[in-house]
């Protein structure tokens, strides 16, 4: 029943995708498209129900389609990143479509979440109810119902499109580092555990100087904004 559901809501998505006047036709390059994406296809409606997923998602979260397509994006995102969703799914009065030289120009939105994922290493994946979770890097646009189209009470406000793609944990990271970058690492109440000797070459303080010291008594007053919403969780 719940794919029954879904595979309407699908349709009525595609009034509102498709351009009046187009139909869909099969491609023989259909099946490279997800390969060209190096991400996954997820949809969302206006309420954040998952209405289309494409089926290279069981690769990046080890979950299949049928089993994600229909349920809430709230069933598997992590509970702590639920307000950071309803931001997304909450139109802002600056998201407005613009028509610039007869082109639809809508604003990007780029977003990240942590998704249960089965996947564990080597390709491995475990049950659903012992999943991690996977930080996921969504970037799309939103898509709103054309004034005037038939059956409009019938149609959602809008649809999310988004492209998904994993972000590696930093531990699965093994990339030589430019001469220009240093690394350190922090408590959660952000004060250095570990700093590179490198960081007198760009600050002029060693190492010894910096730890137990907190990030924040560092950086520029009118940048504290930008810092907090960068650590908040």
């Amino acid at each position: 029943m719940r794919l029954a559901v879904g595979y309407l809501k699908v349709r009525e998505m595609m009034k509102i995708l498709i351009p009046c006047g187009r139909t869909l036709t099969g491609s023989s390059n259909d099946s490279i498209y997800a390969a060209v994406l190096n991400g996954f296809l997820l949809v969302l409606s206006e309420e954040g129900d998952i209405i289309y997923l494409s089926e290279n998602v069981e690769e990046f979260m080890g979950i299949s389609q049928v089993d994600m397509m229909g349920h809430s994006v709230y069933d598997f995102s992590h509970p702590c990143d639920h307000d950071d969703i309803k931001k997304v799914l909450t139109p802002k009065t600056s998201e407005k479509m613009n028509l610039k030289a007869d082109k639809l120009e809508r604003e990007t939105i780029s977003f990240f979440v942590r998704m249960k994922s089965t996947v564990k290493s080597k390709g491995r994946a475990m049950n659903l109810k012992s999943a991690a979770y996977q930080v996921i890097h969504y970037i799309g646009h939103r898509f709103d119902k054309p004034r005037g189209m038939e059956d409009a009470d019938k149609c959602p406000t809008f649809y999310l499109v988004f492209i998904g793609k994993t972000i590696p944990h930093p531990a699965q990271i093994d990339v030589p580092l430019d001469k220009d970058i240093f690394v350190s690492r922090h408590s959660p109440d952000m004060k250095f555990t570990h700093i590179d000797e490198r960081i007198s070459e760009f600050l002029g303080f060693t190492s010894s100087e910096l730890i137990g010291q907190s990030v924040y008594a560092f950086h520029h007053a009118l940048d504290a904004k930008t810092v907090f919403s960068a650590f908040e969780t």
